[in-house]
């Protein structure tokens, strides 16, 4: 019964035919791999890519596991996404505390201005941050390795095929 119970899904294993011009062109082929049980360690699969032959590994997460990693994702895309508004909110008080004179001019008004200037770039950071983090959680699919799941362009990329 517990062999009944580990889910068999169907994956398709990309590859990014070429690197320059506007477009990016993909080719593909499905494969197939058992999810382990809830708890059980991650499963390595091993497949070879039918457009450059390359043999790849992958390791494939249970489905707790895998929506365990998707809520740390969304949870620290939040995290960052929050430190990317207070950090606004503090660049907007202290331009206001500049601006309304509270700032005396000599030491003060460097340490506010350097102030200003880190948390813009806080905030900046923050907020690919938080991008980046909510892309990734987006992209999870549970398998890991060789690219897959990463919110960026790799040669390679696994997509679960949907019924």
């Amino acid at each position: 019964m517990a062999e009944e119970e580990r889910l068999e899904e169907q994956f398709t294993l990309i590859h990014r035919t070429n690197s320059v011009g506007p477009q990016w062109n993909y080719r593909g082929h499905f494969w197939s791999a058992r999810r382990p049980l809830d708890g059980d360690p991650p499963t390595t699969v091993s497949v070879r890519c039918s457009q450059c032959r390359k043999r790849l590994e992958f390791r494939v997460q249970s489905t707790r596991a895998m929506k365990q990693r998707v809520r740390v994702l969304k949870l620290c895309a939040a995290a960052s996404l929050l430190v990317s508004v207070l950090a606004v909110i503090a660049c907007i008080m202290l331009d206001n505390a500049a601006g309304e004179g509270l700032v005396r001019p000599g030491d003060d008004a460097d340490t506010s201005q350097a102030g200003i200037v880190f948390a813009v770039i806080l905030a900046m950071t923050a907020g690919v941050s938080a991008w980046s983090l909510l892309l990734t959680a987006i992209g999870q699919v549970g398998v890991l390795g060789n690219g897959a799941g990463a919110a960026s362009l790799t040669k390679h990329s696994v997509e679960r095929v949907v019924d």
